[in-house]
Formats: C-alpha cells, sequence, structure tokens
C-alpha cells in the first residue's frame, strides 16, 4: 500500500519562518509562539499527536511531524546564535 505523505504549501511557508527566524518565536509552558505576530500560537502541549494551530485540528499527520522538526531547528538555531 502506498502512503501520501503531502506537506501543504502553506505549512511549508510556516516551518520555513520558523526555522530562519529563531528569535521571532519563543517556547512557552503550551504553545510555541510569535513574538512579533501574538496572534500566531502553536499549540506543542503534549508532543507530535497534538500539534494544533490555536487549538485548531487541521493539520494532517506529517504537517504535524514537519513542524515538530521545524520547531526543534528554530530553538537550536536560537541556541546556536547566542
Amino acid at each position: 500500500m502506498f502512503w501520501s505523505f503531502r506537506i501543504s504549501e502553506g505549512v511549508k511557508i510556516l516551518a520555513r519562518q520558523i526555522v530562519e527566524n529563531p528569535h521571532d518565536w519563543r517556547q512557552g509552558l503550551y504553545y510555541f509562539s510569535n513574538v512579533t505576530n501574538p496572534d500566531i500560537n502553536i499549540w506543542t502541549a503534549n508532543g507530535v499527536n497534538y500539534i494544533r494551530l490555536d487549538g485548531n485540528d487541521a493539520f494532517t499527520r506529517a504537517e504535524q511531524r514537519y513542524l515538530l522538526n521545524a520547531i526543534k531547528k528554530s530553538i537550536a538555531n536560537r541556541l546556536m546564535m547566542r
């Protein structure tokens, strides 16, 4: 059986922005949020299965993993830039 793991263009753009601008993003207790635009919050409380955009379940499993990897890279980039 062939499984398709497609990532939408919007999720790719969001992930690229997260990785390329690590100082614009902060990990809080429950959210990974944008400092310059506080309306953008990614729910990260319970790991990859619960990655949500402002609490809405709109991401596929592949997109959840893609965003989780972008968040990890962003945090690593911010730590390396210090």
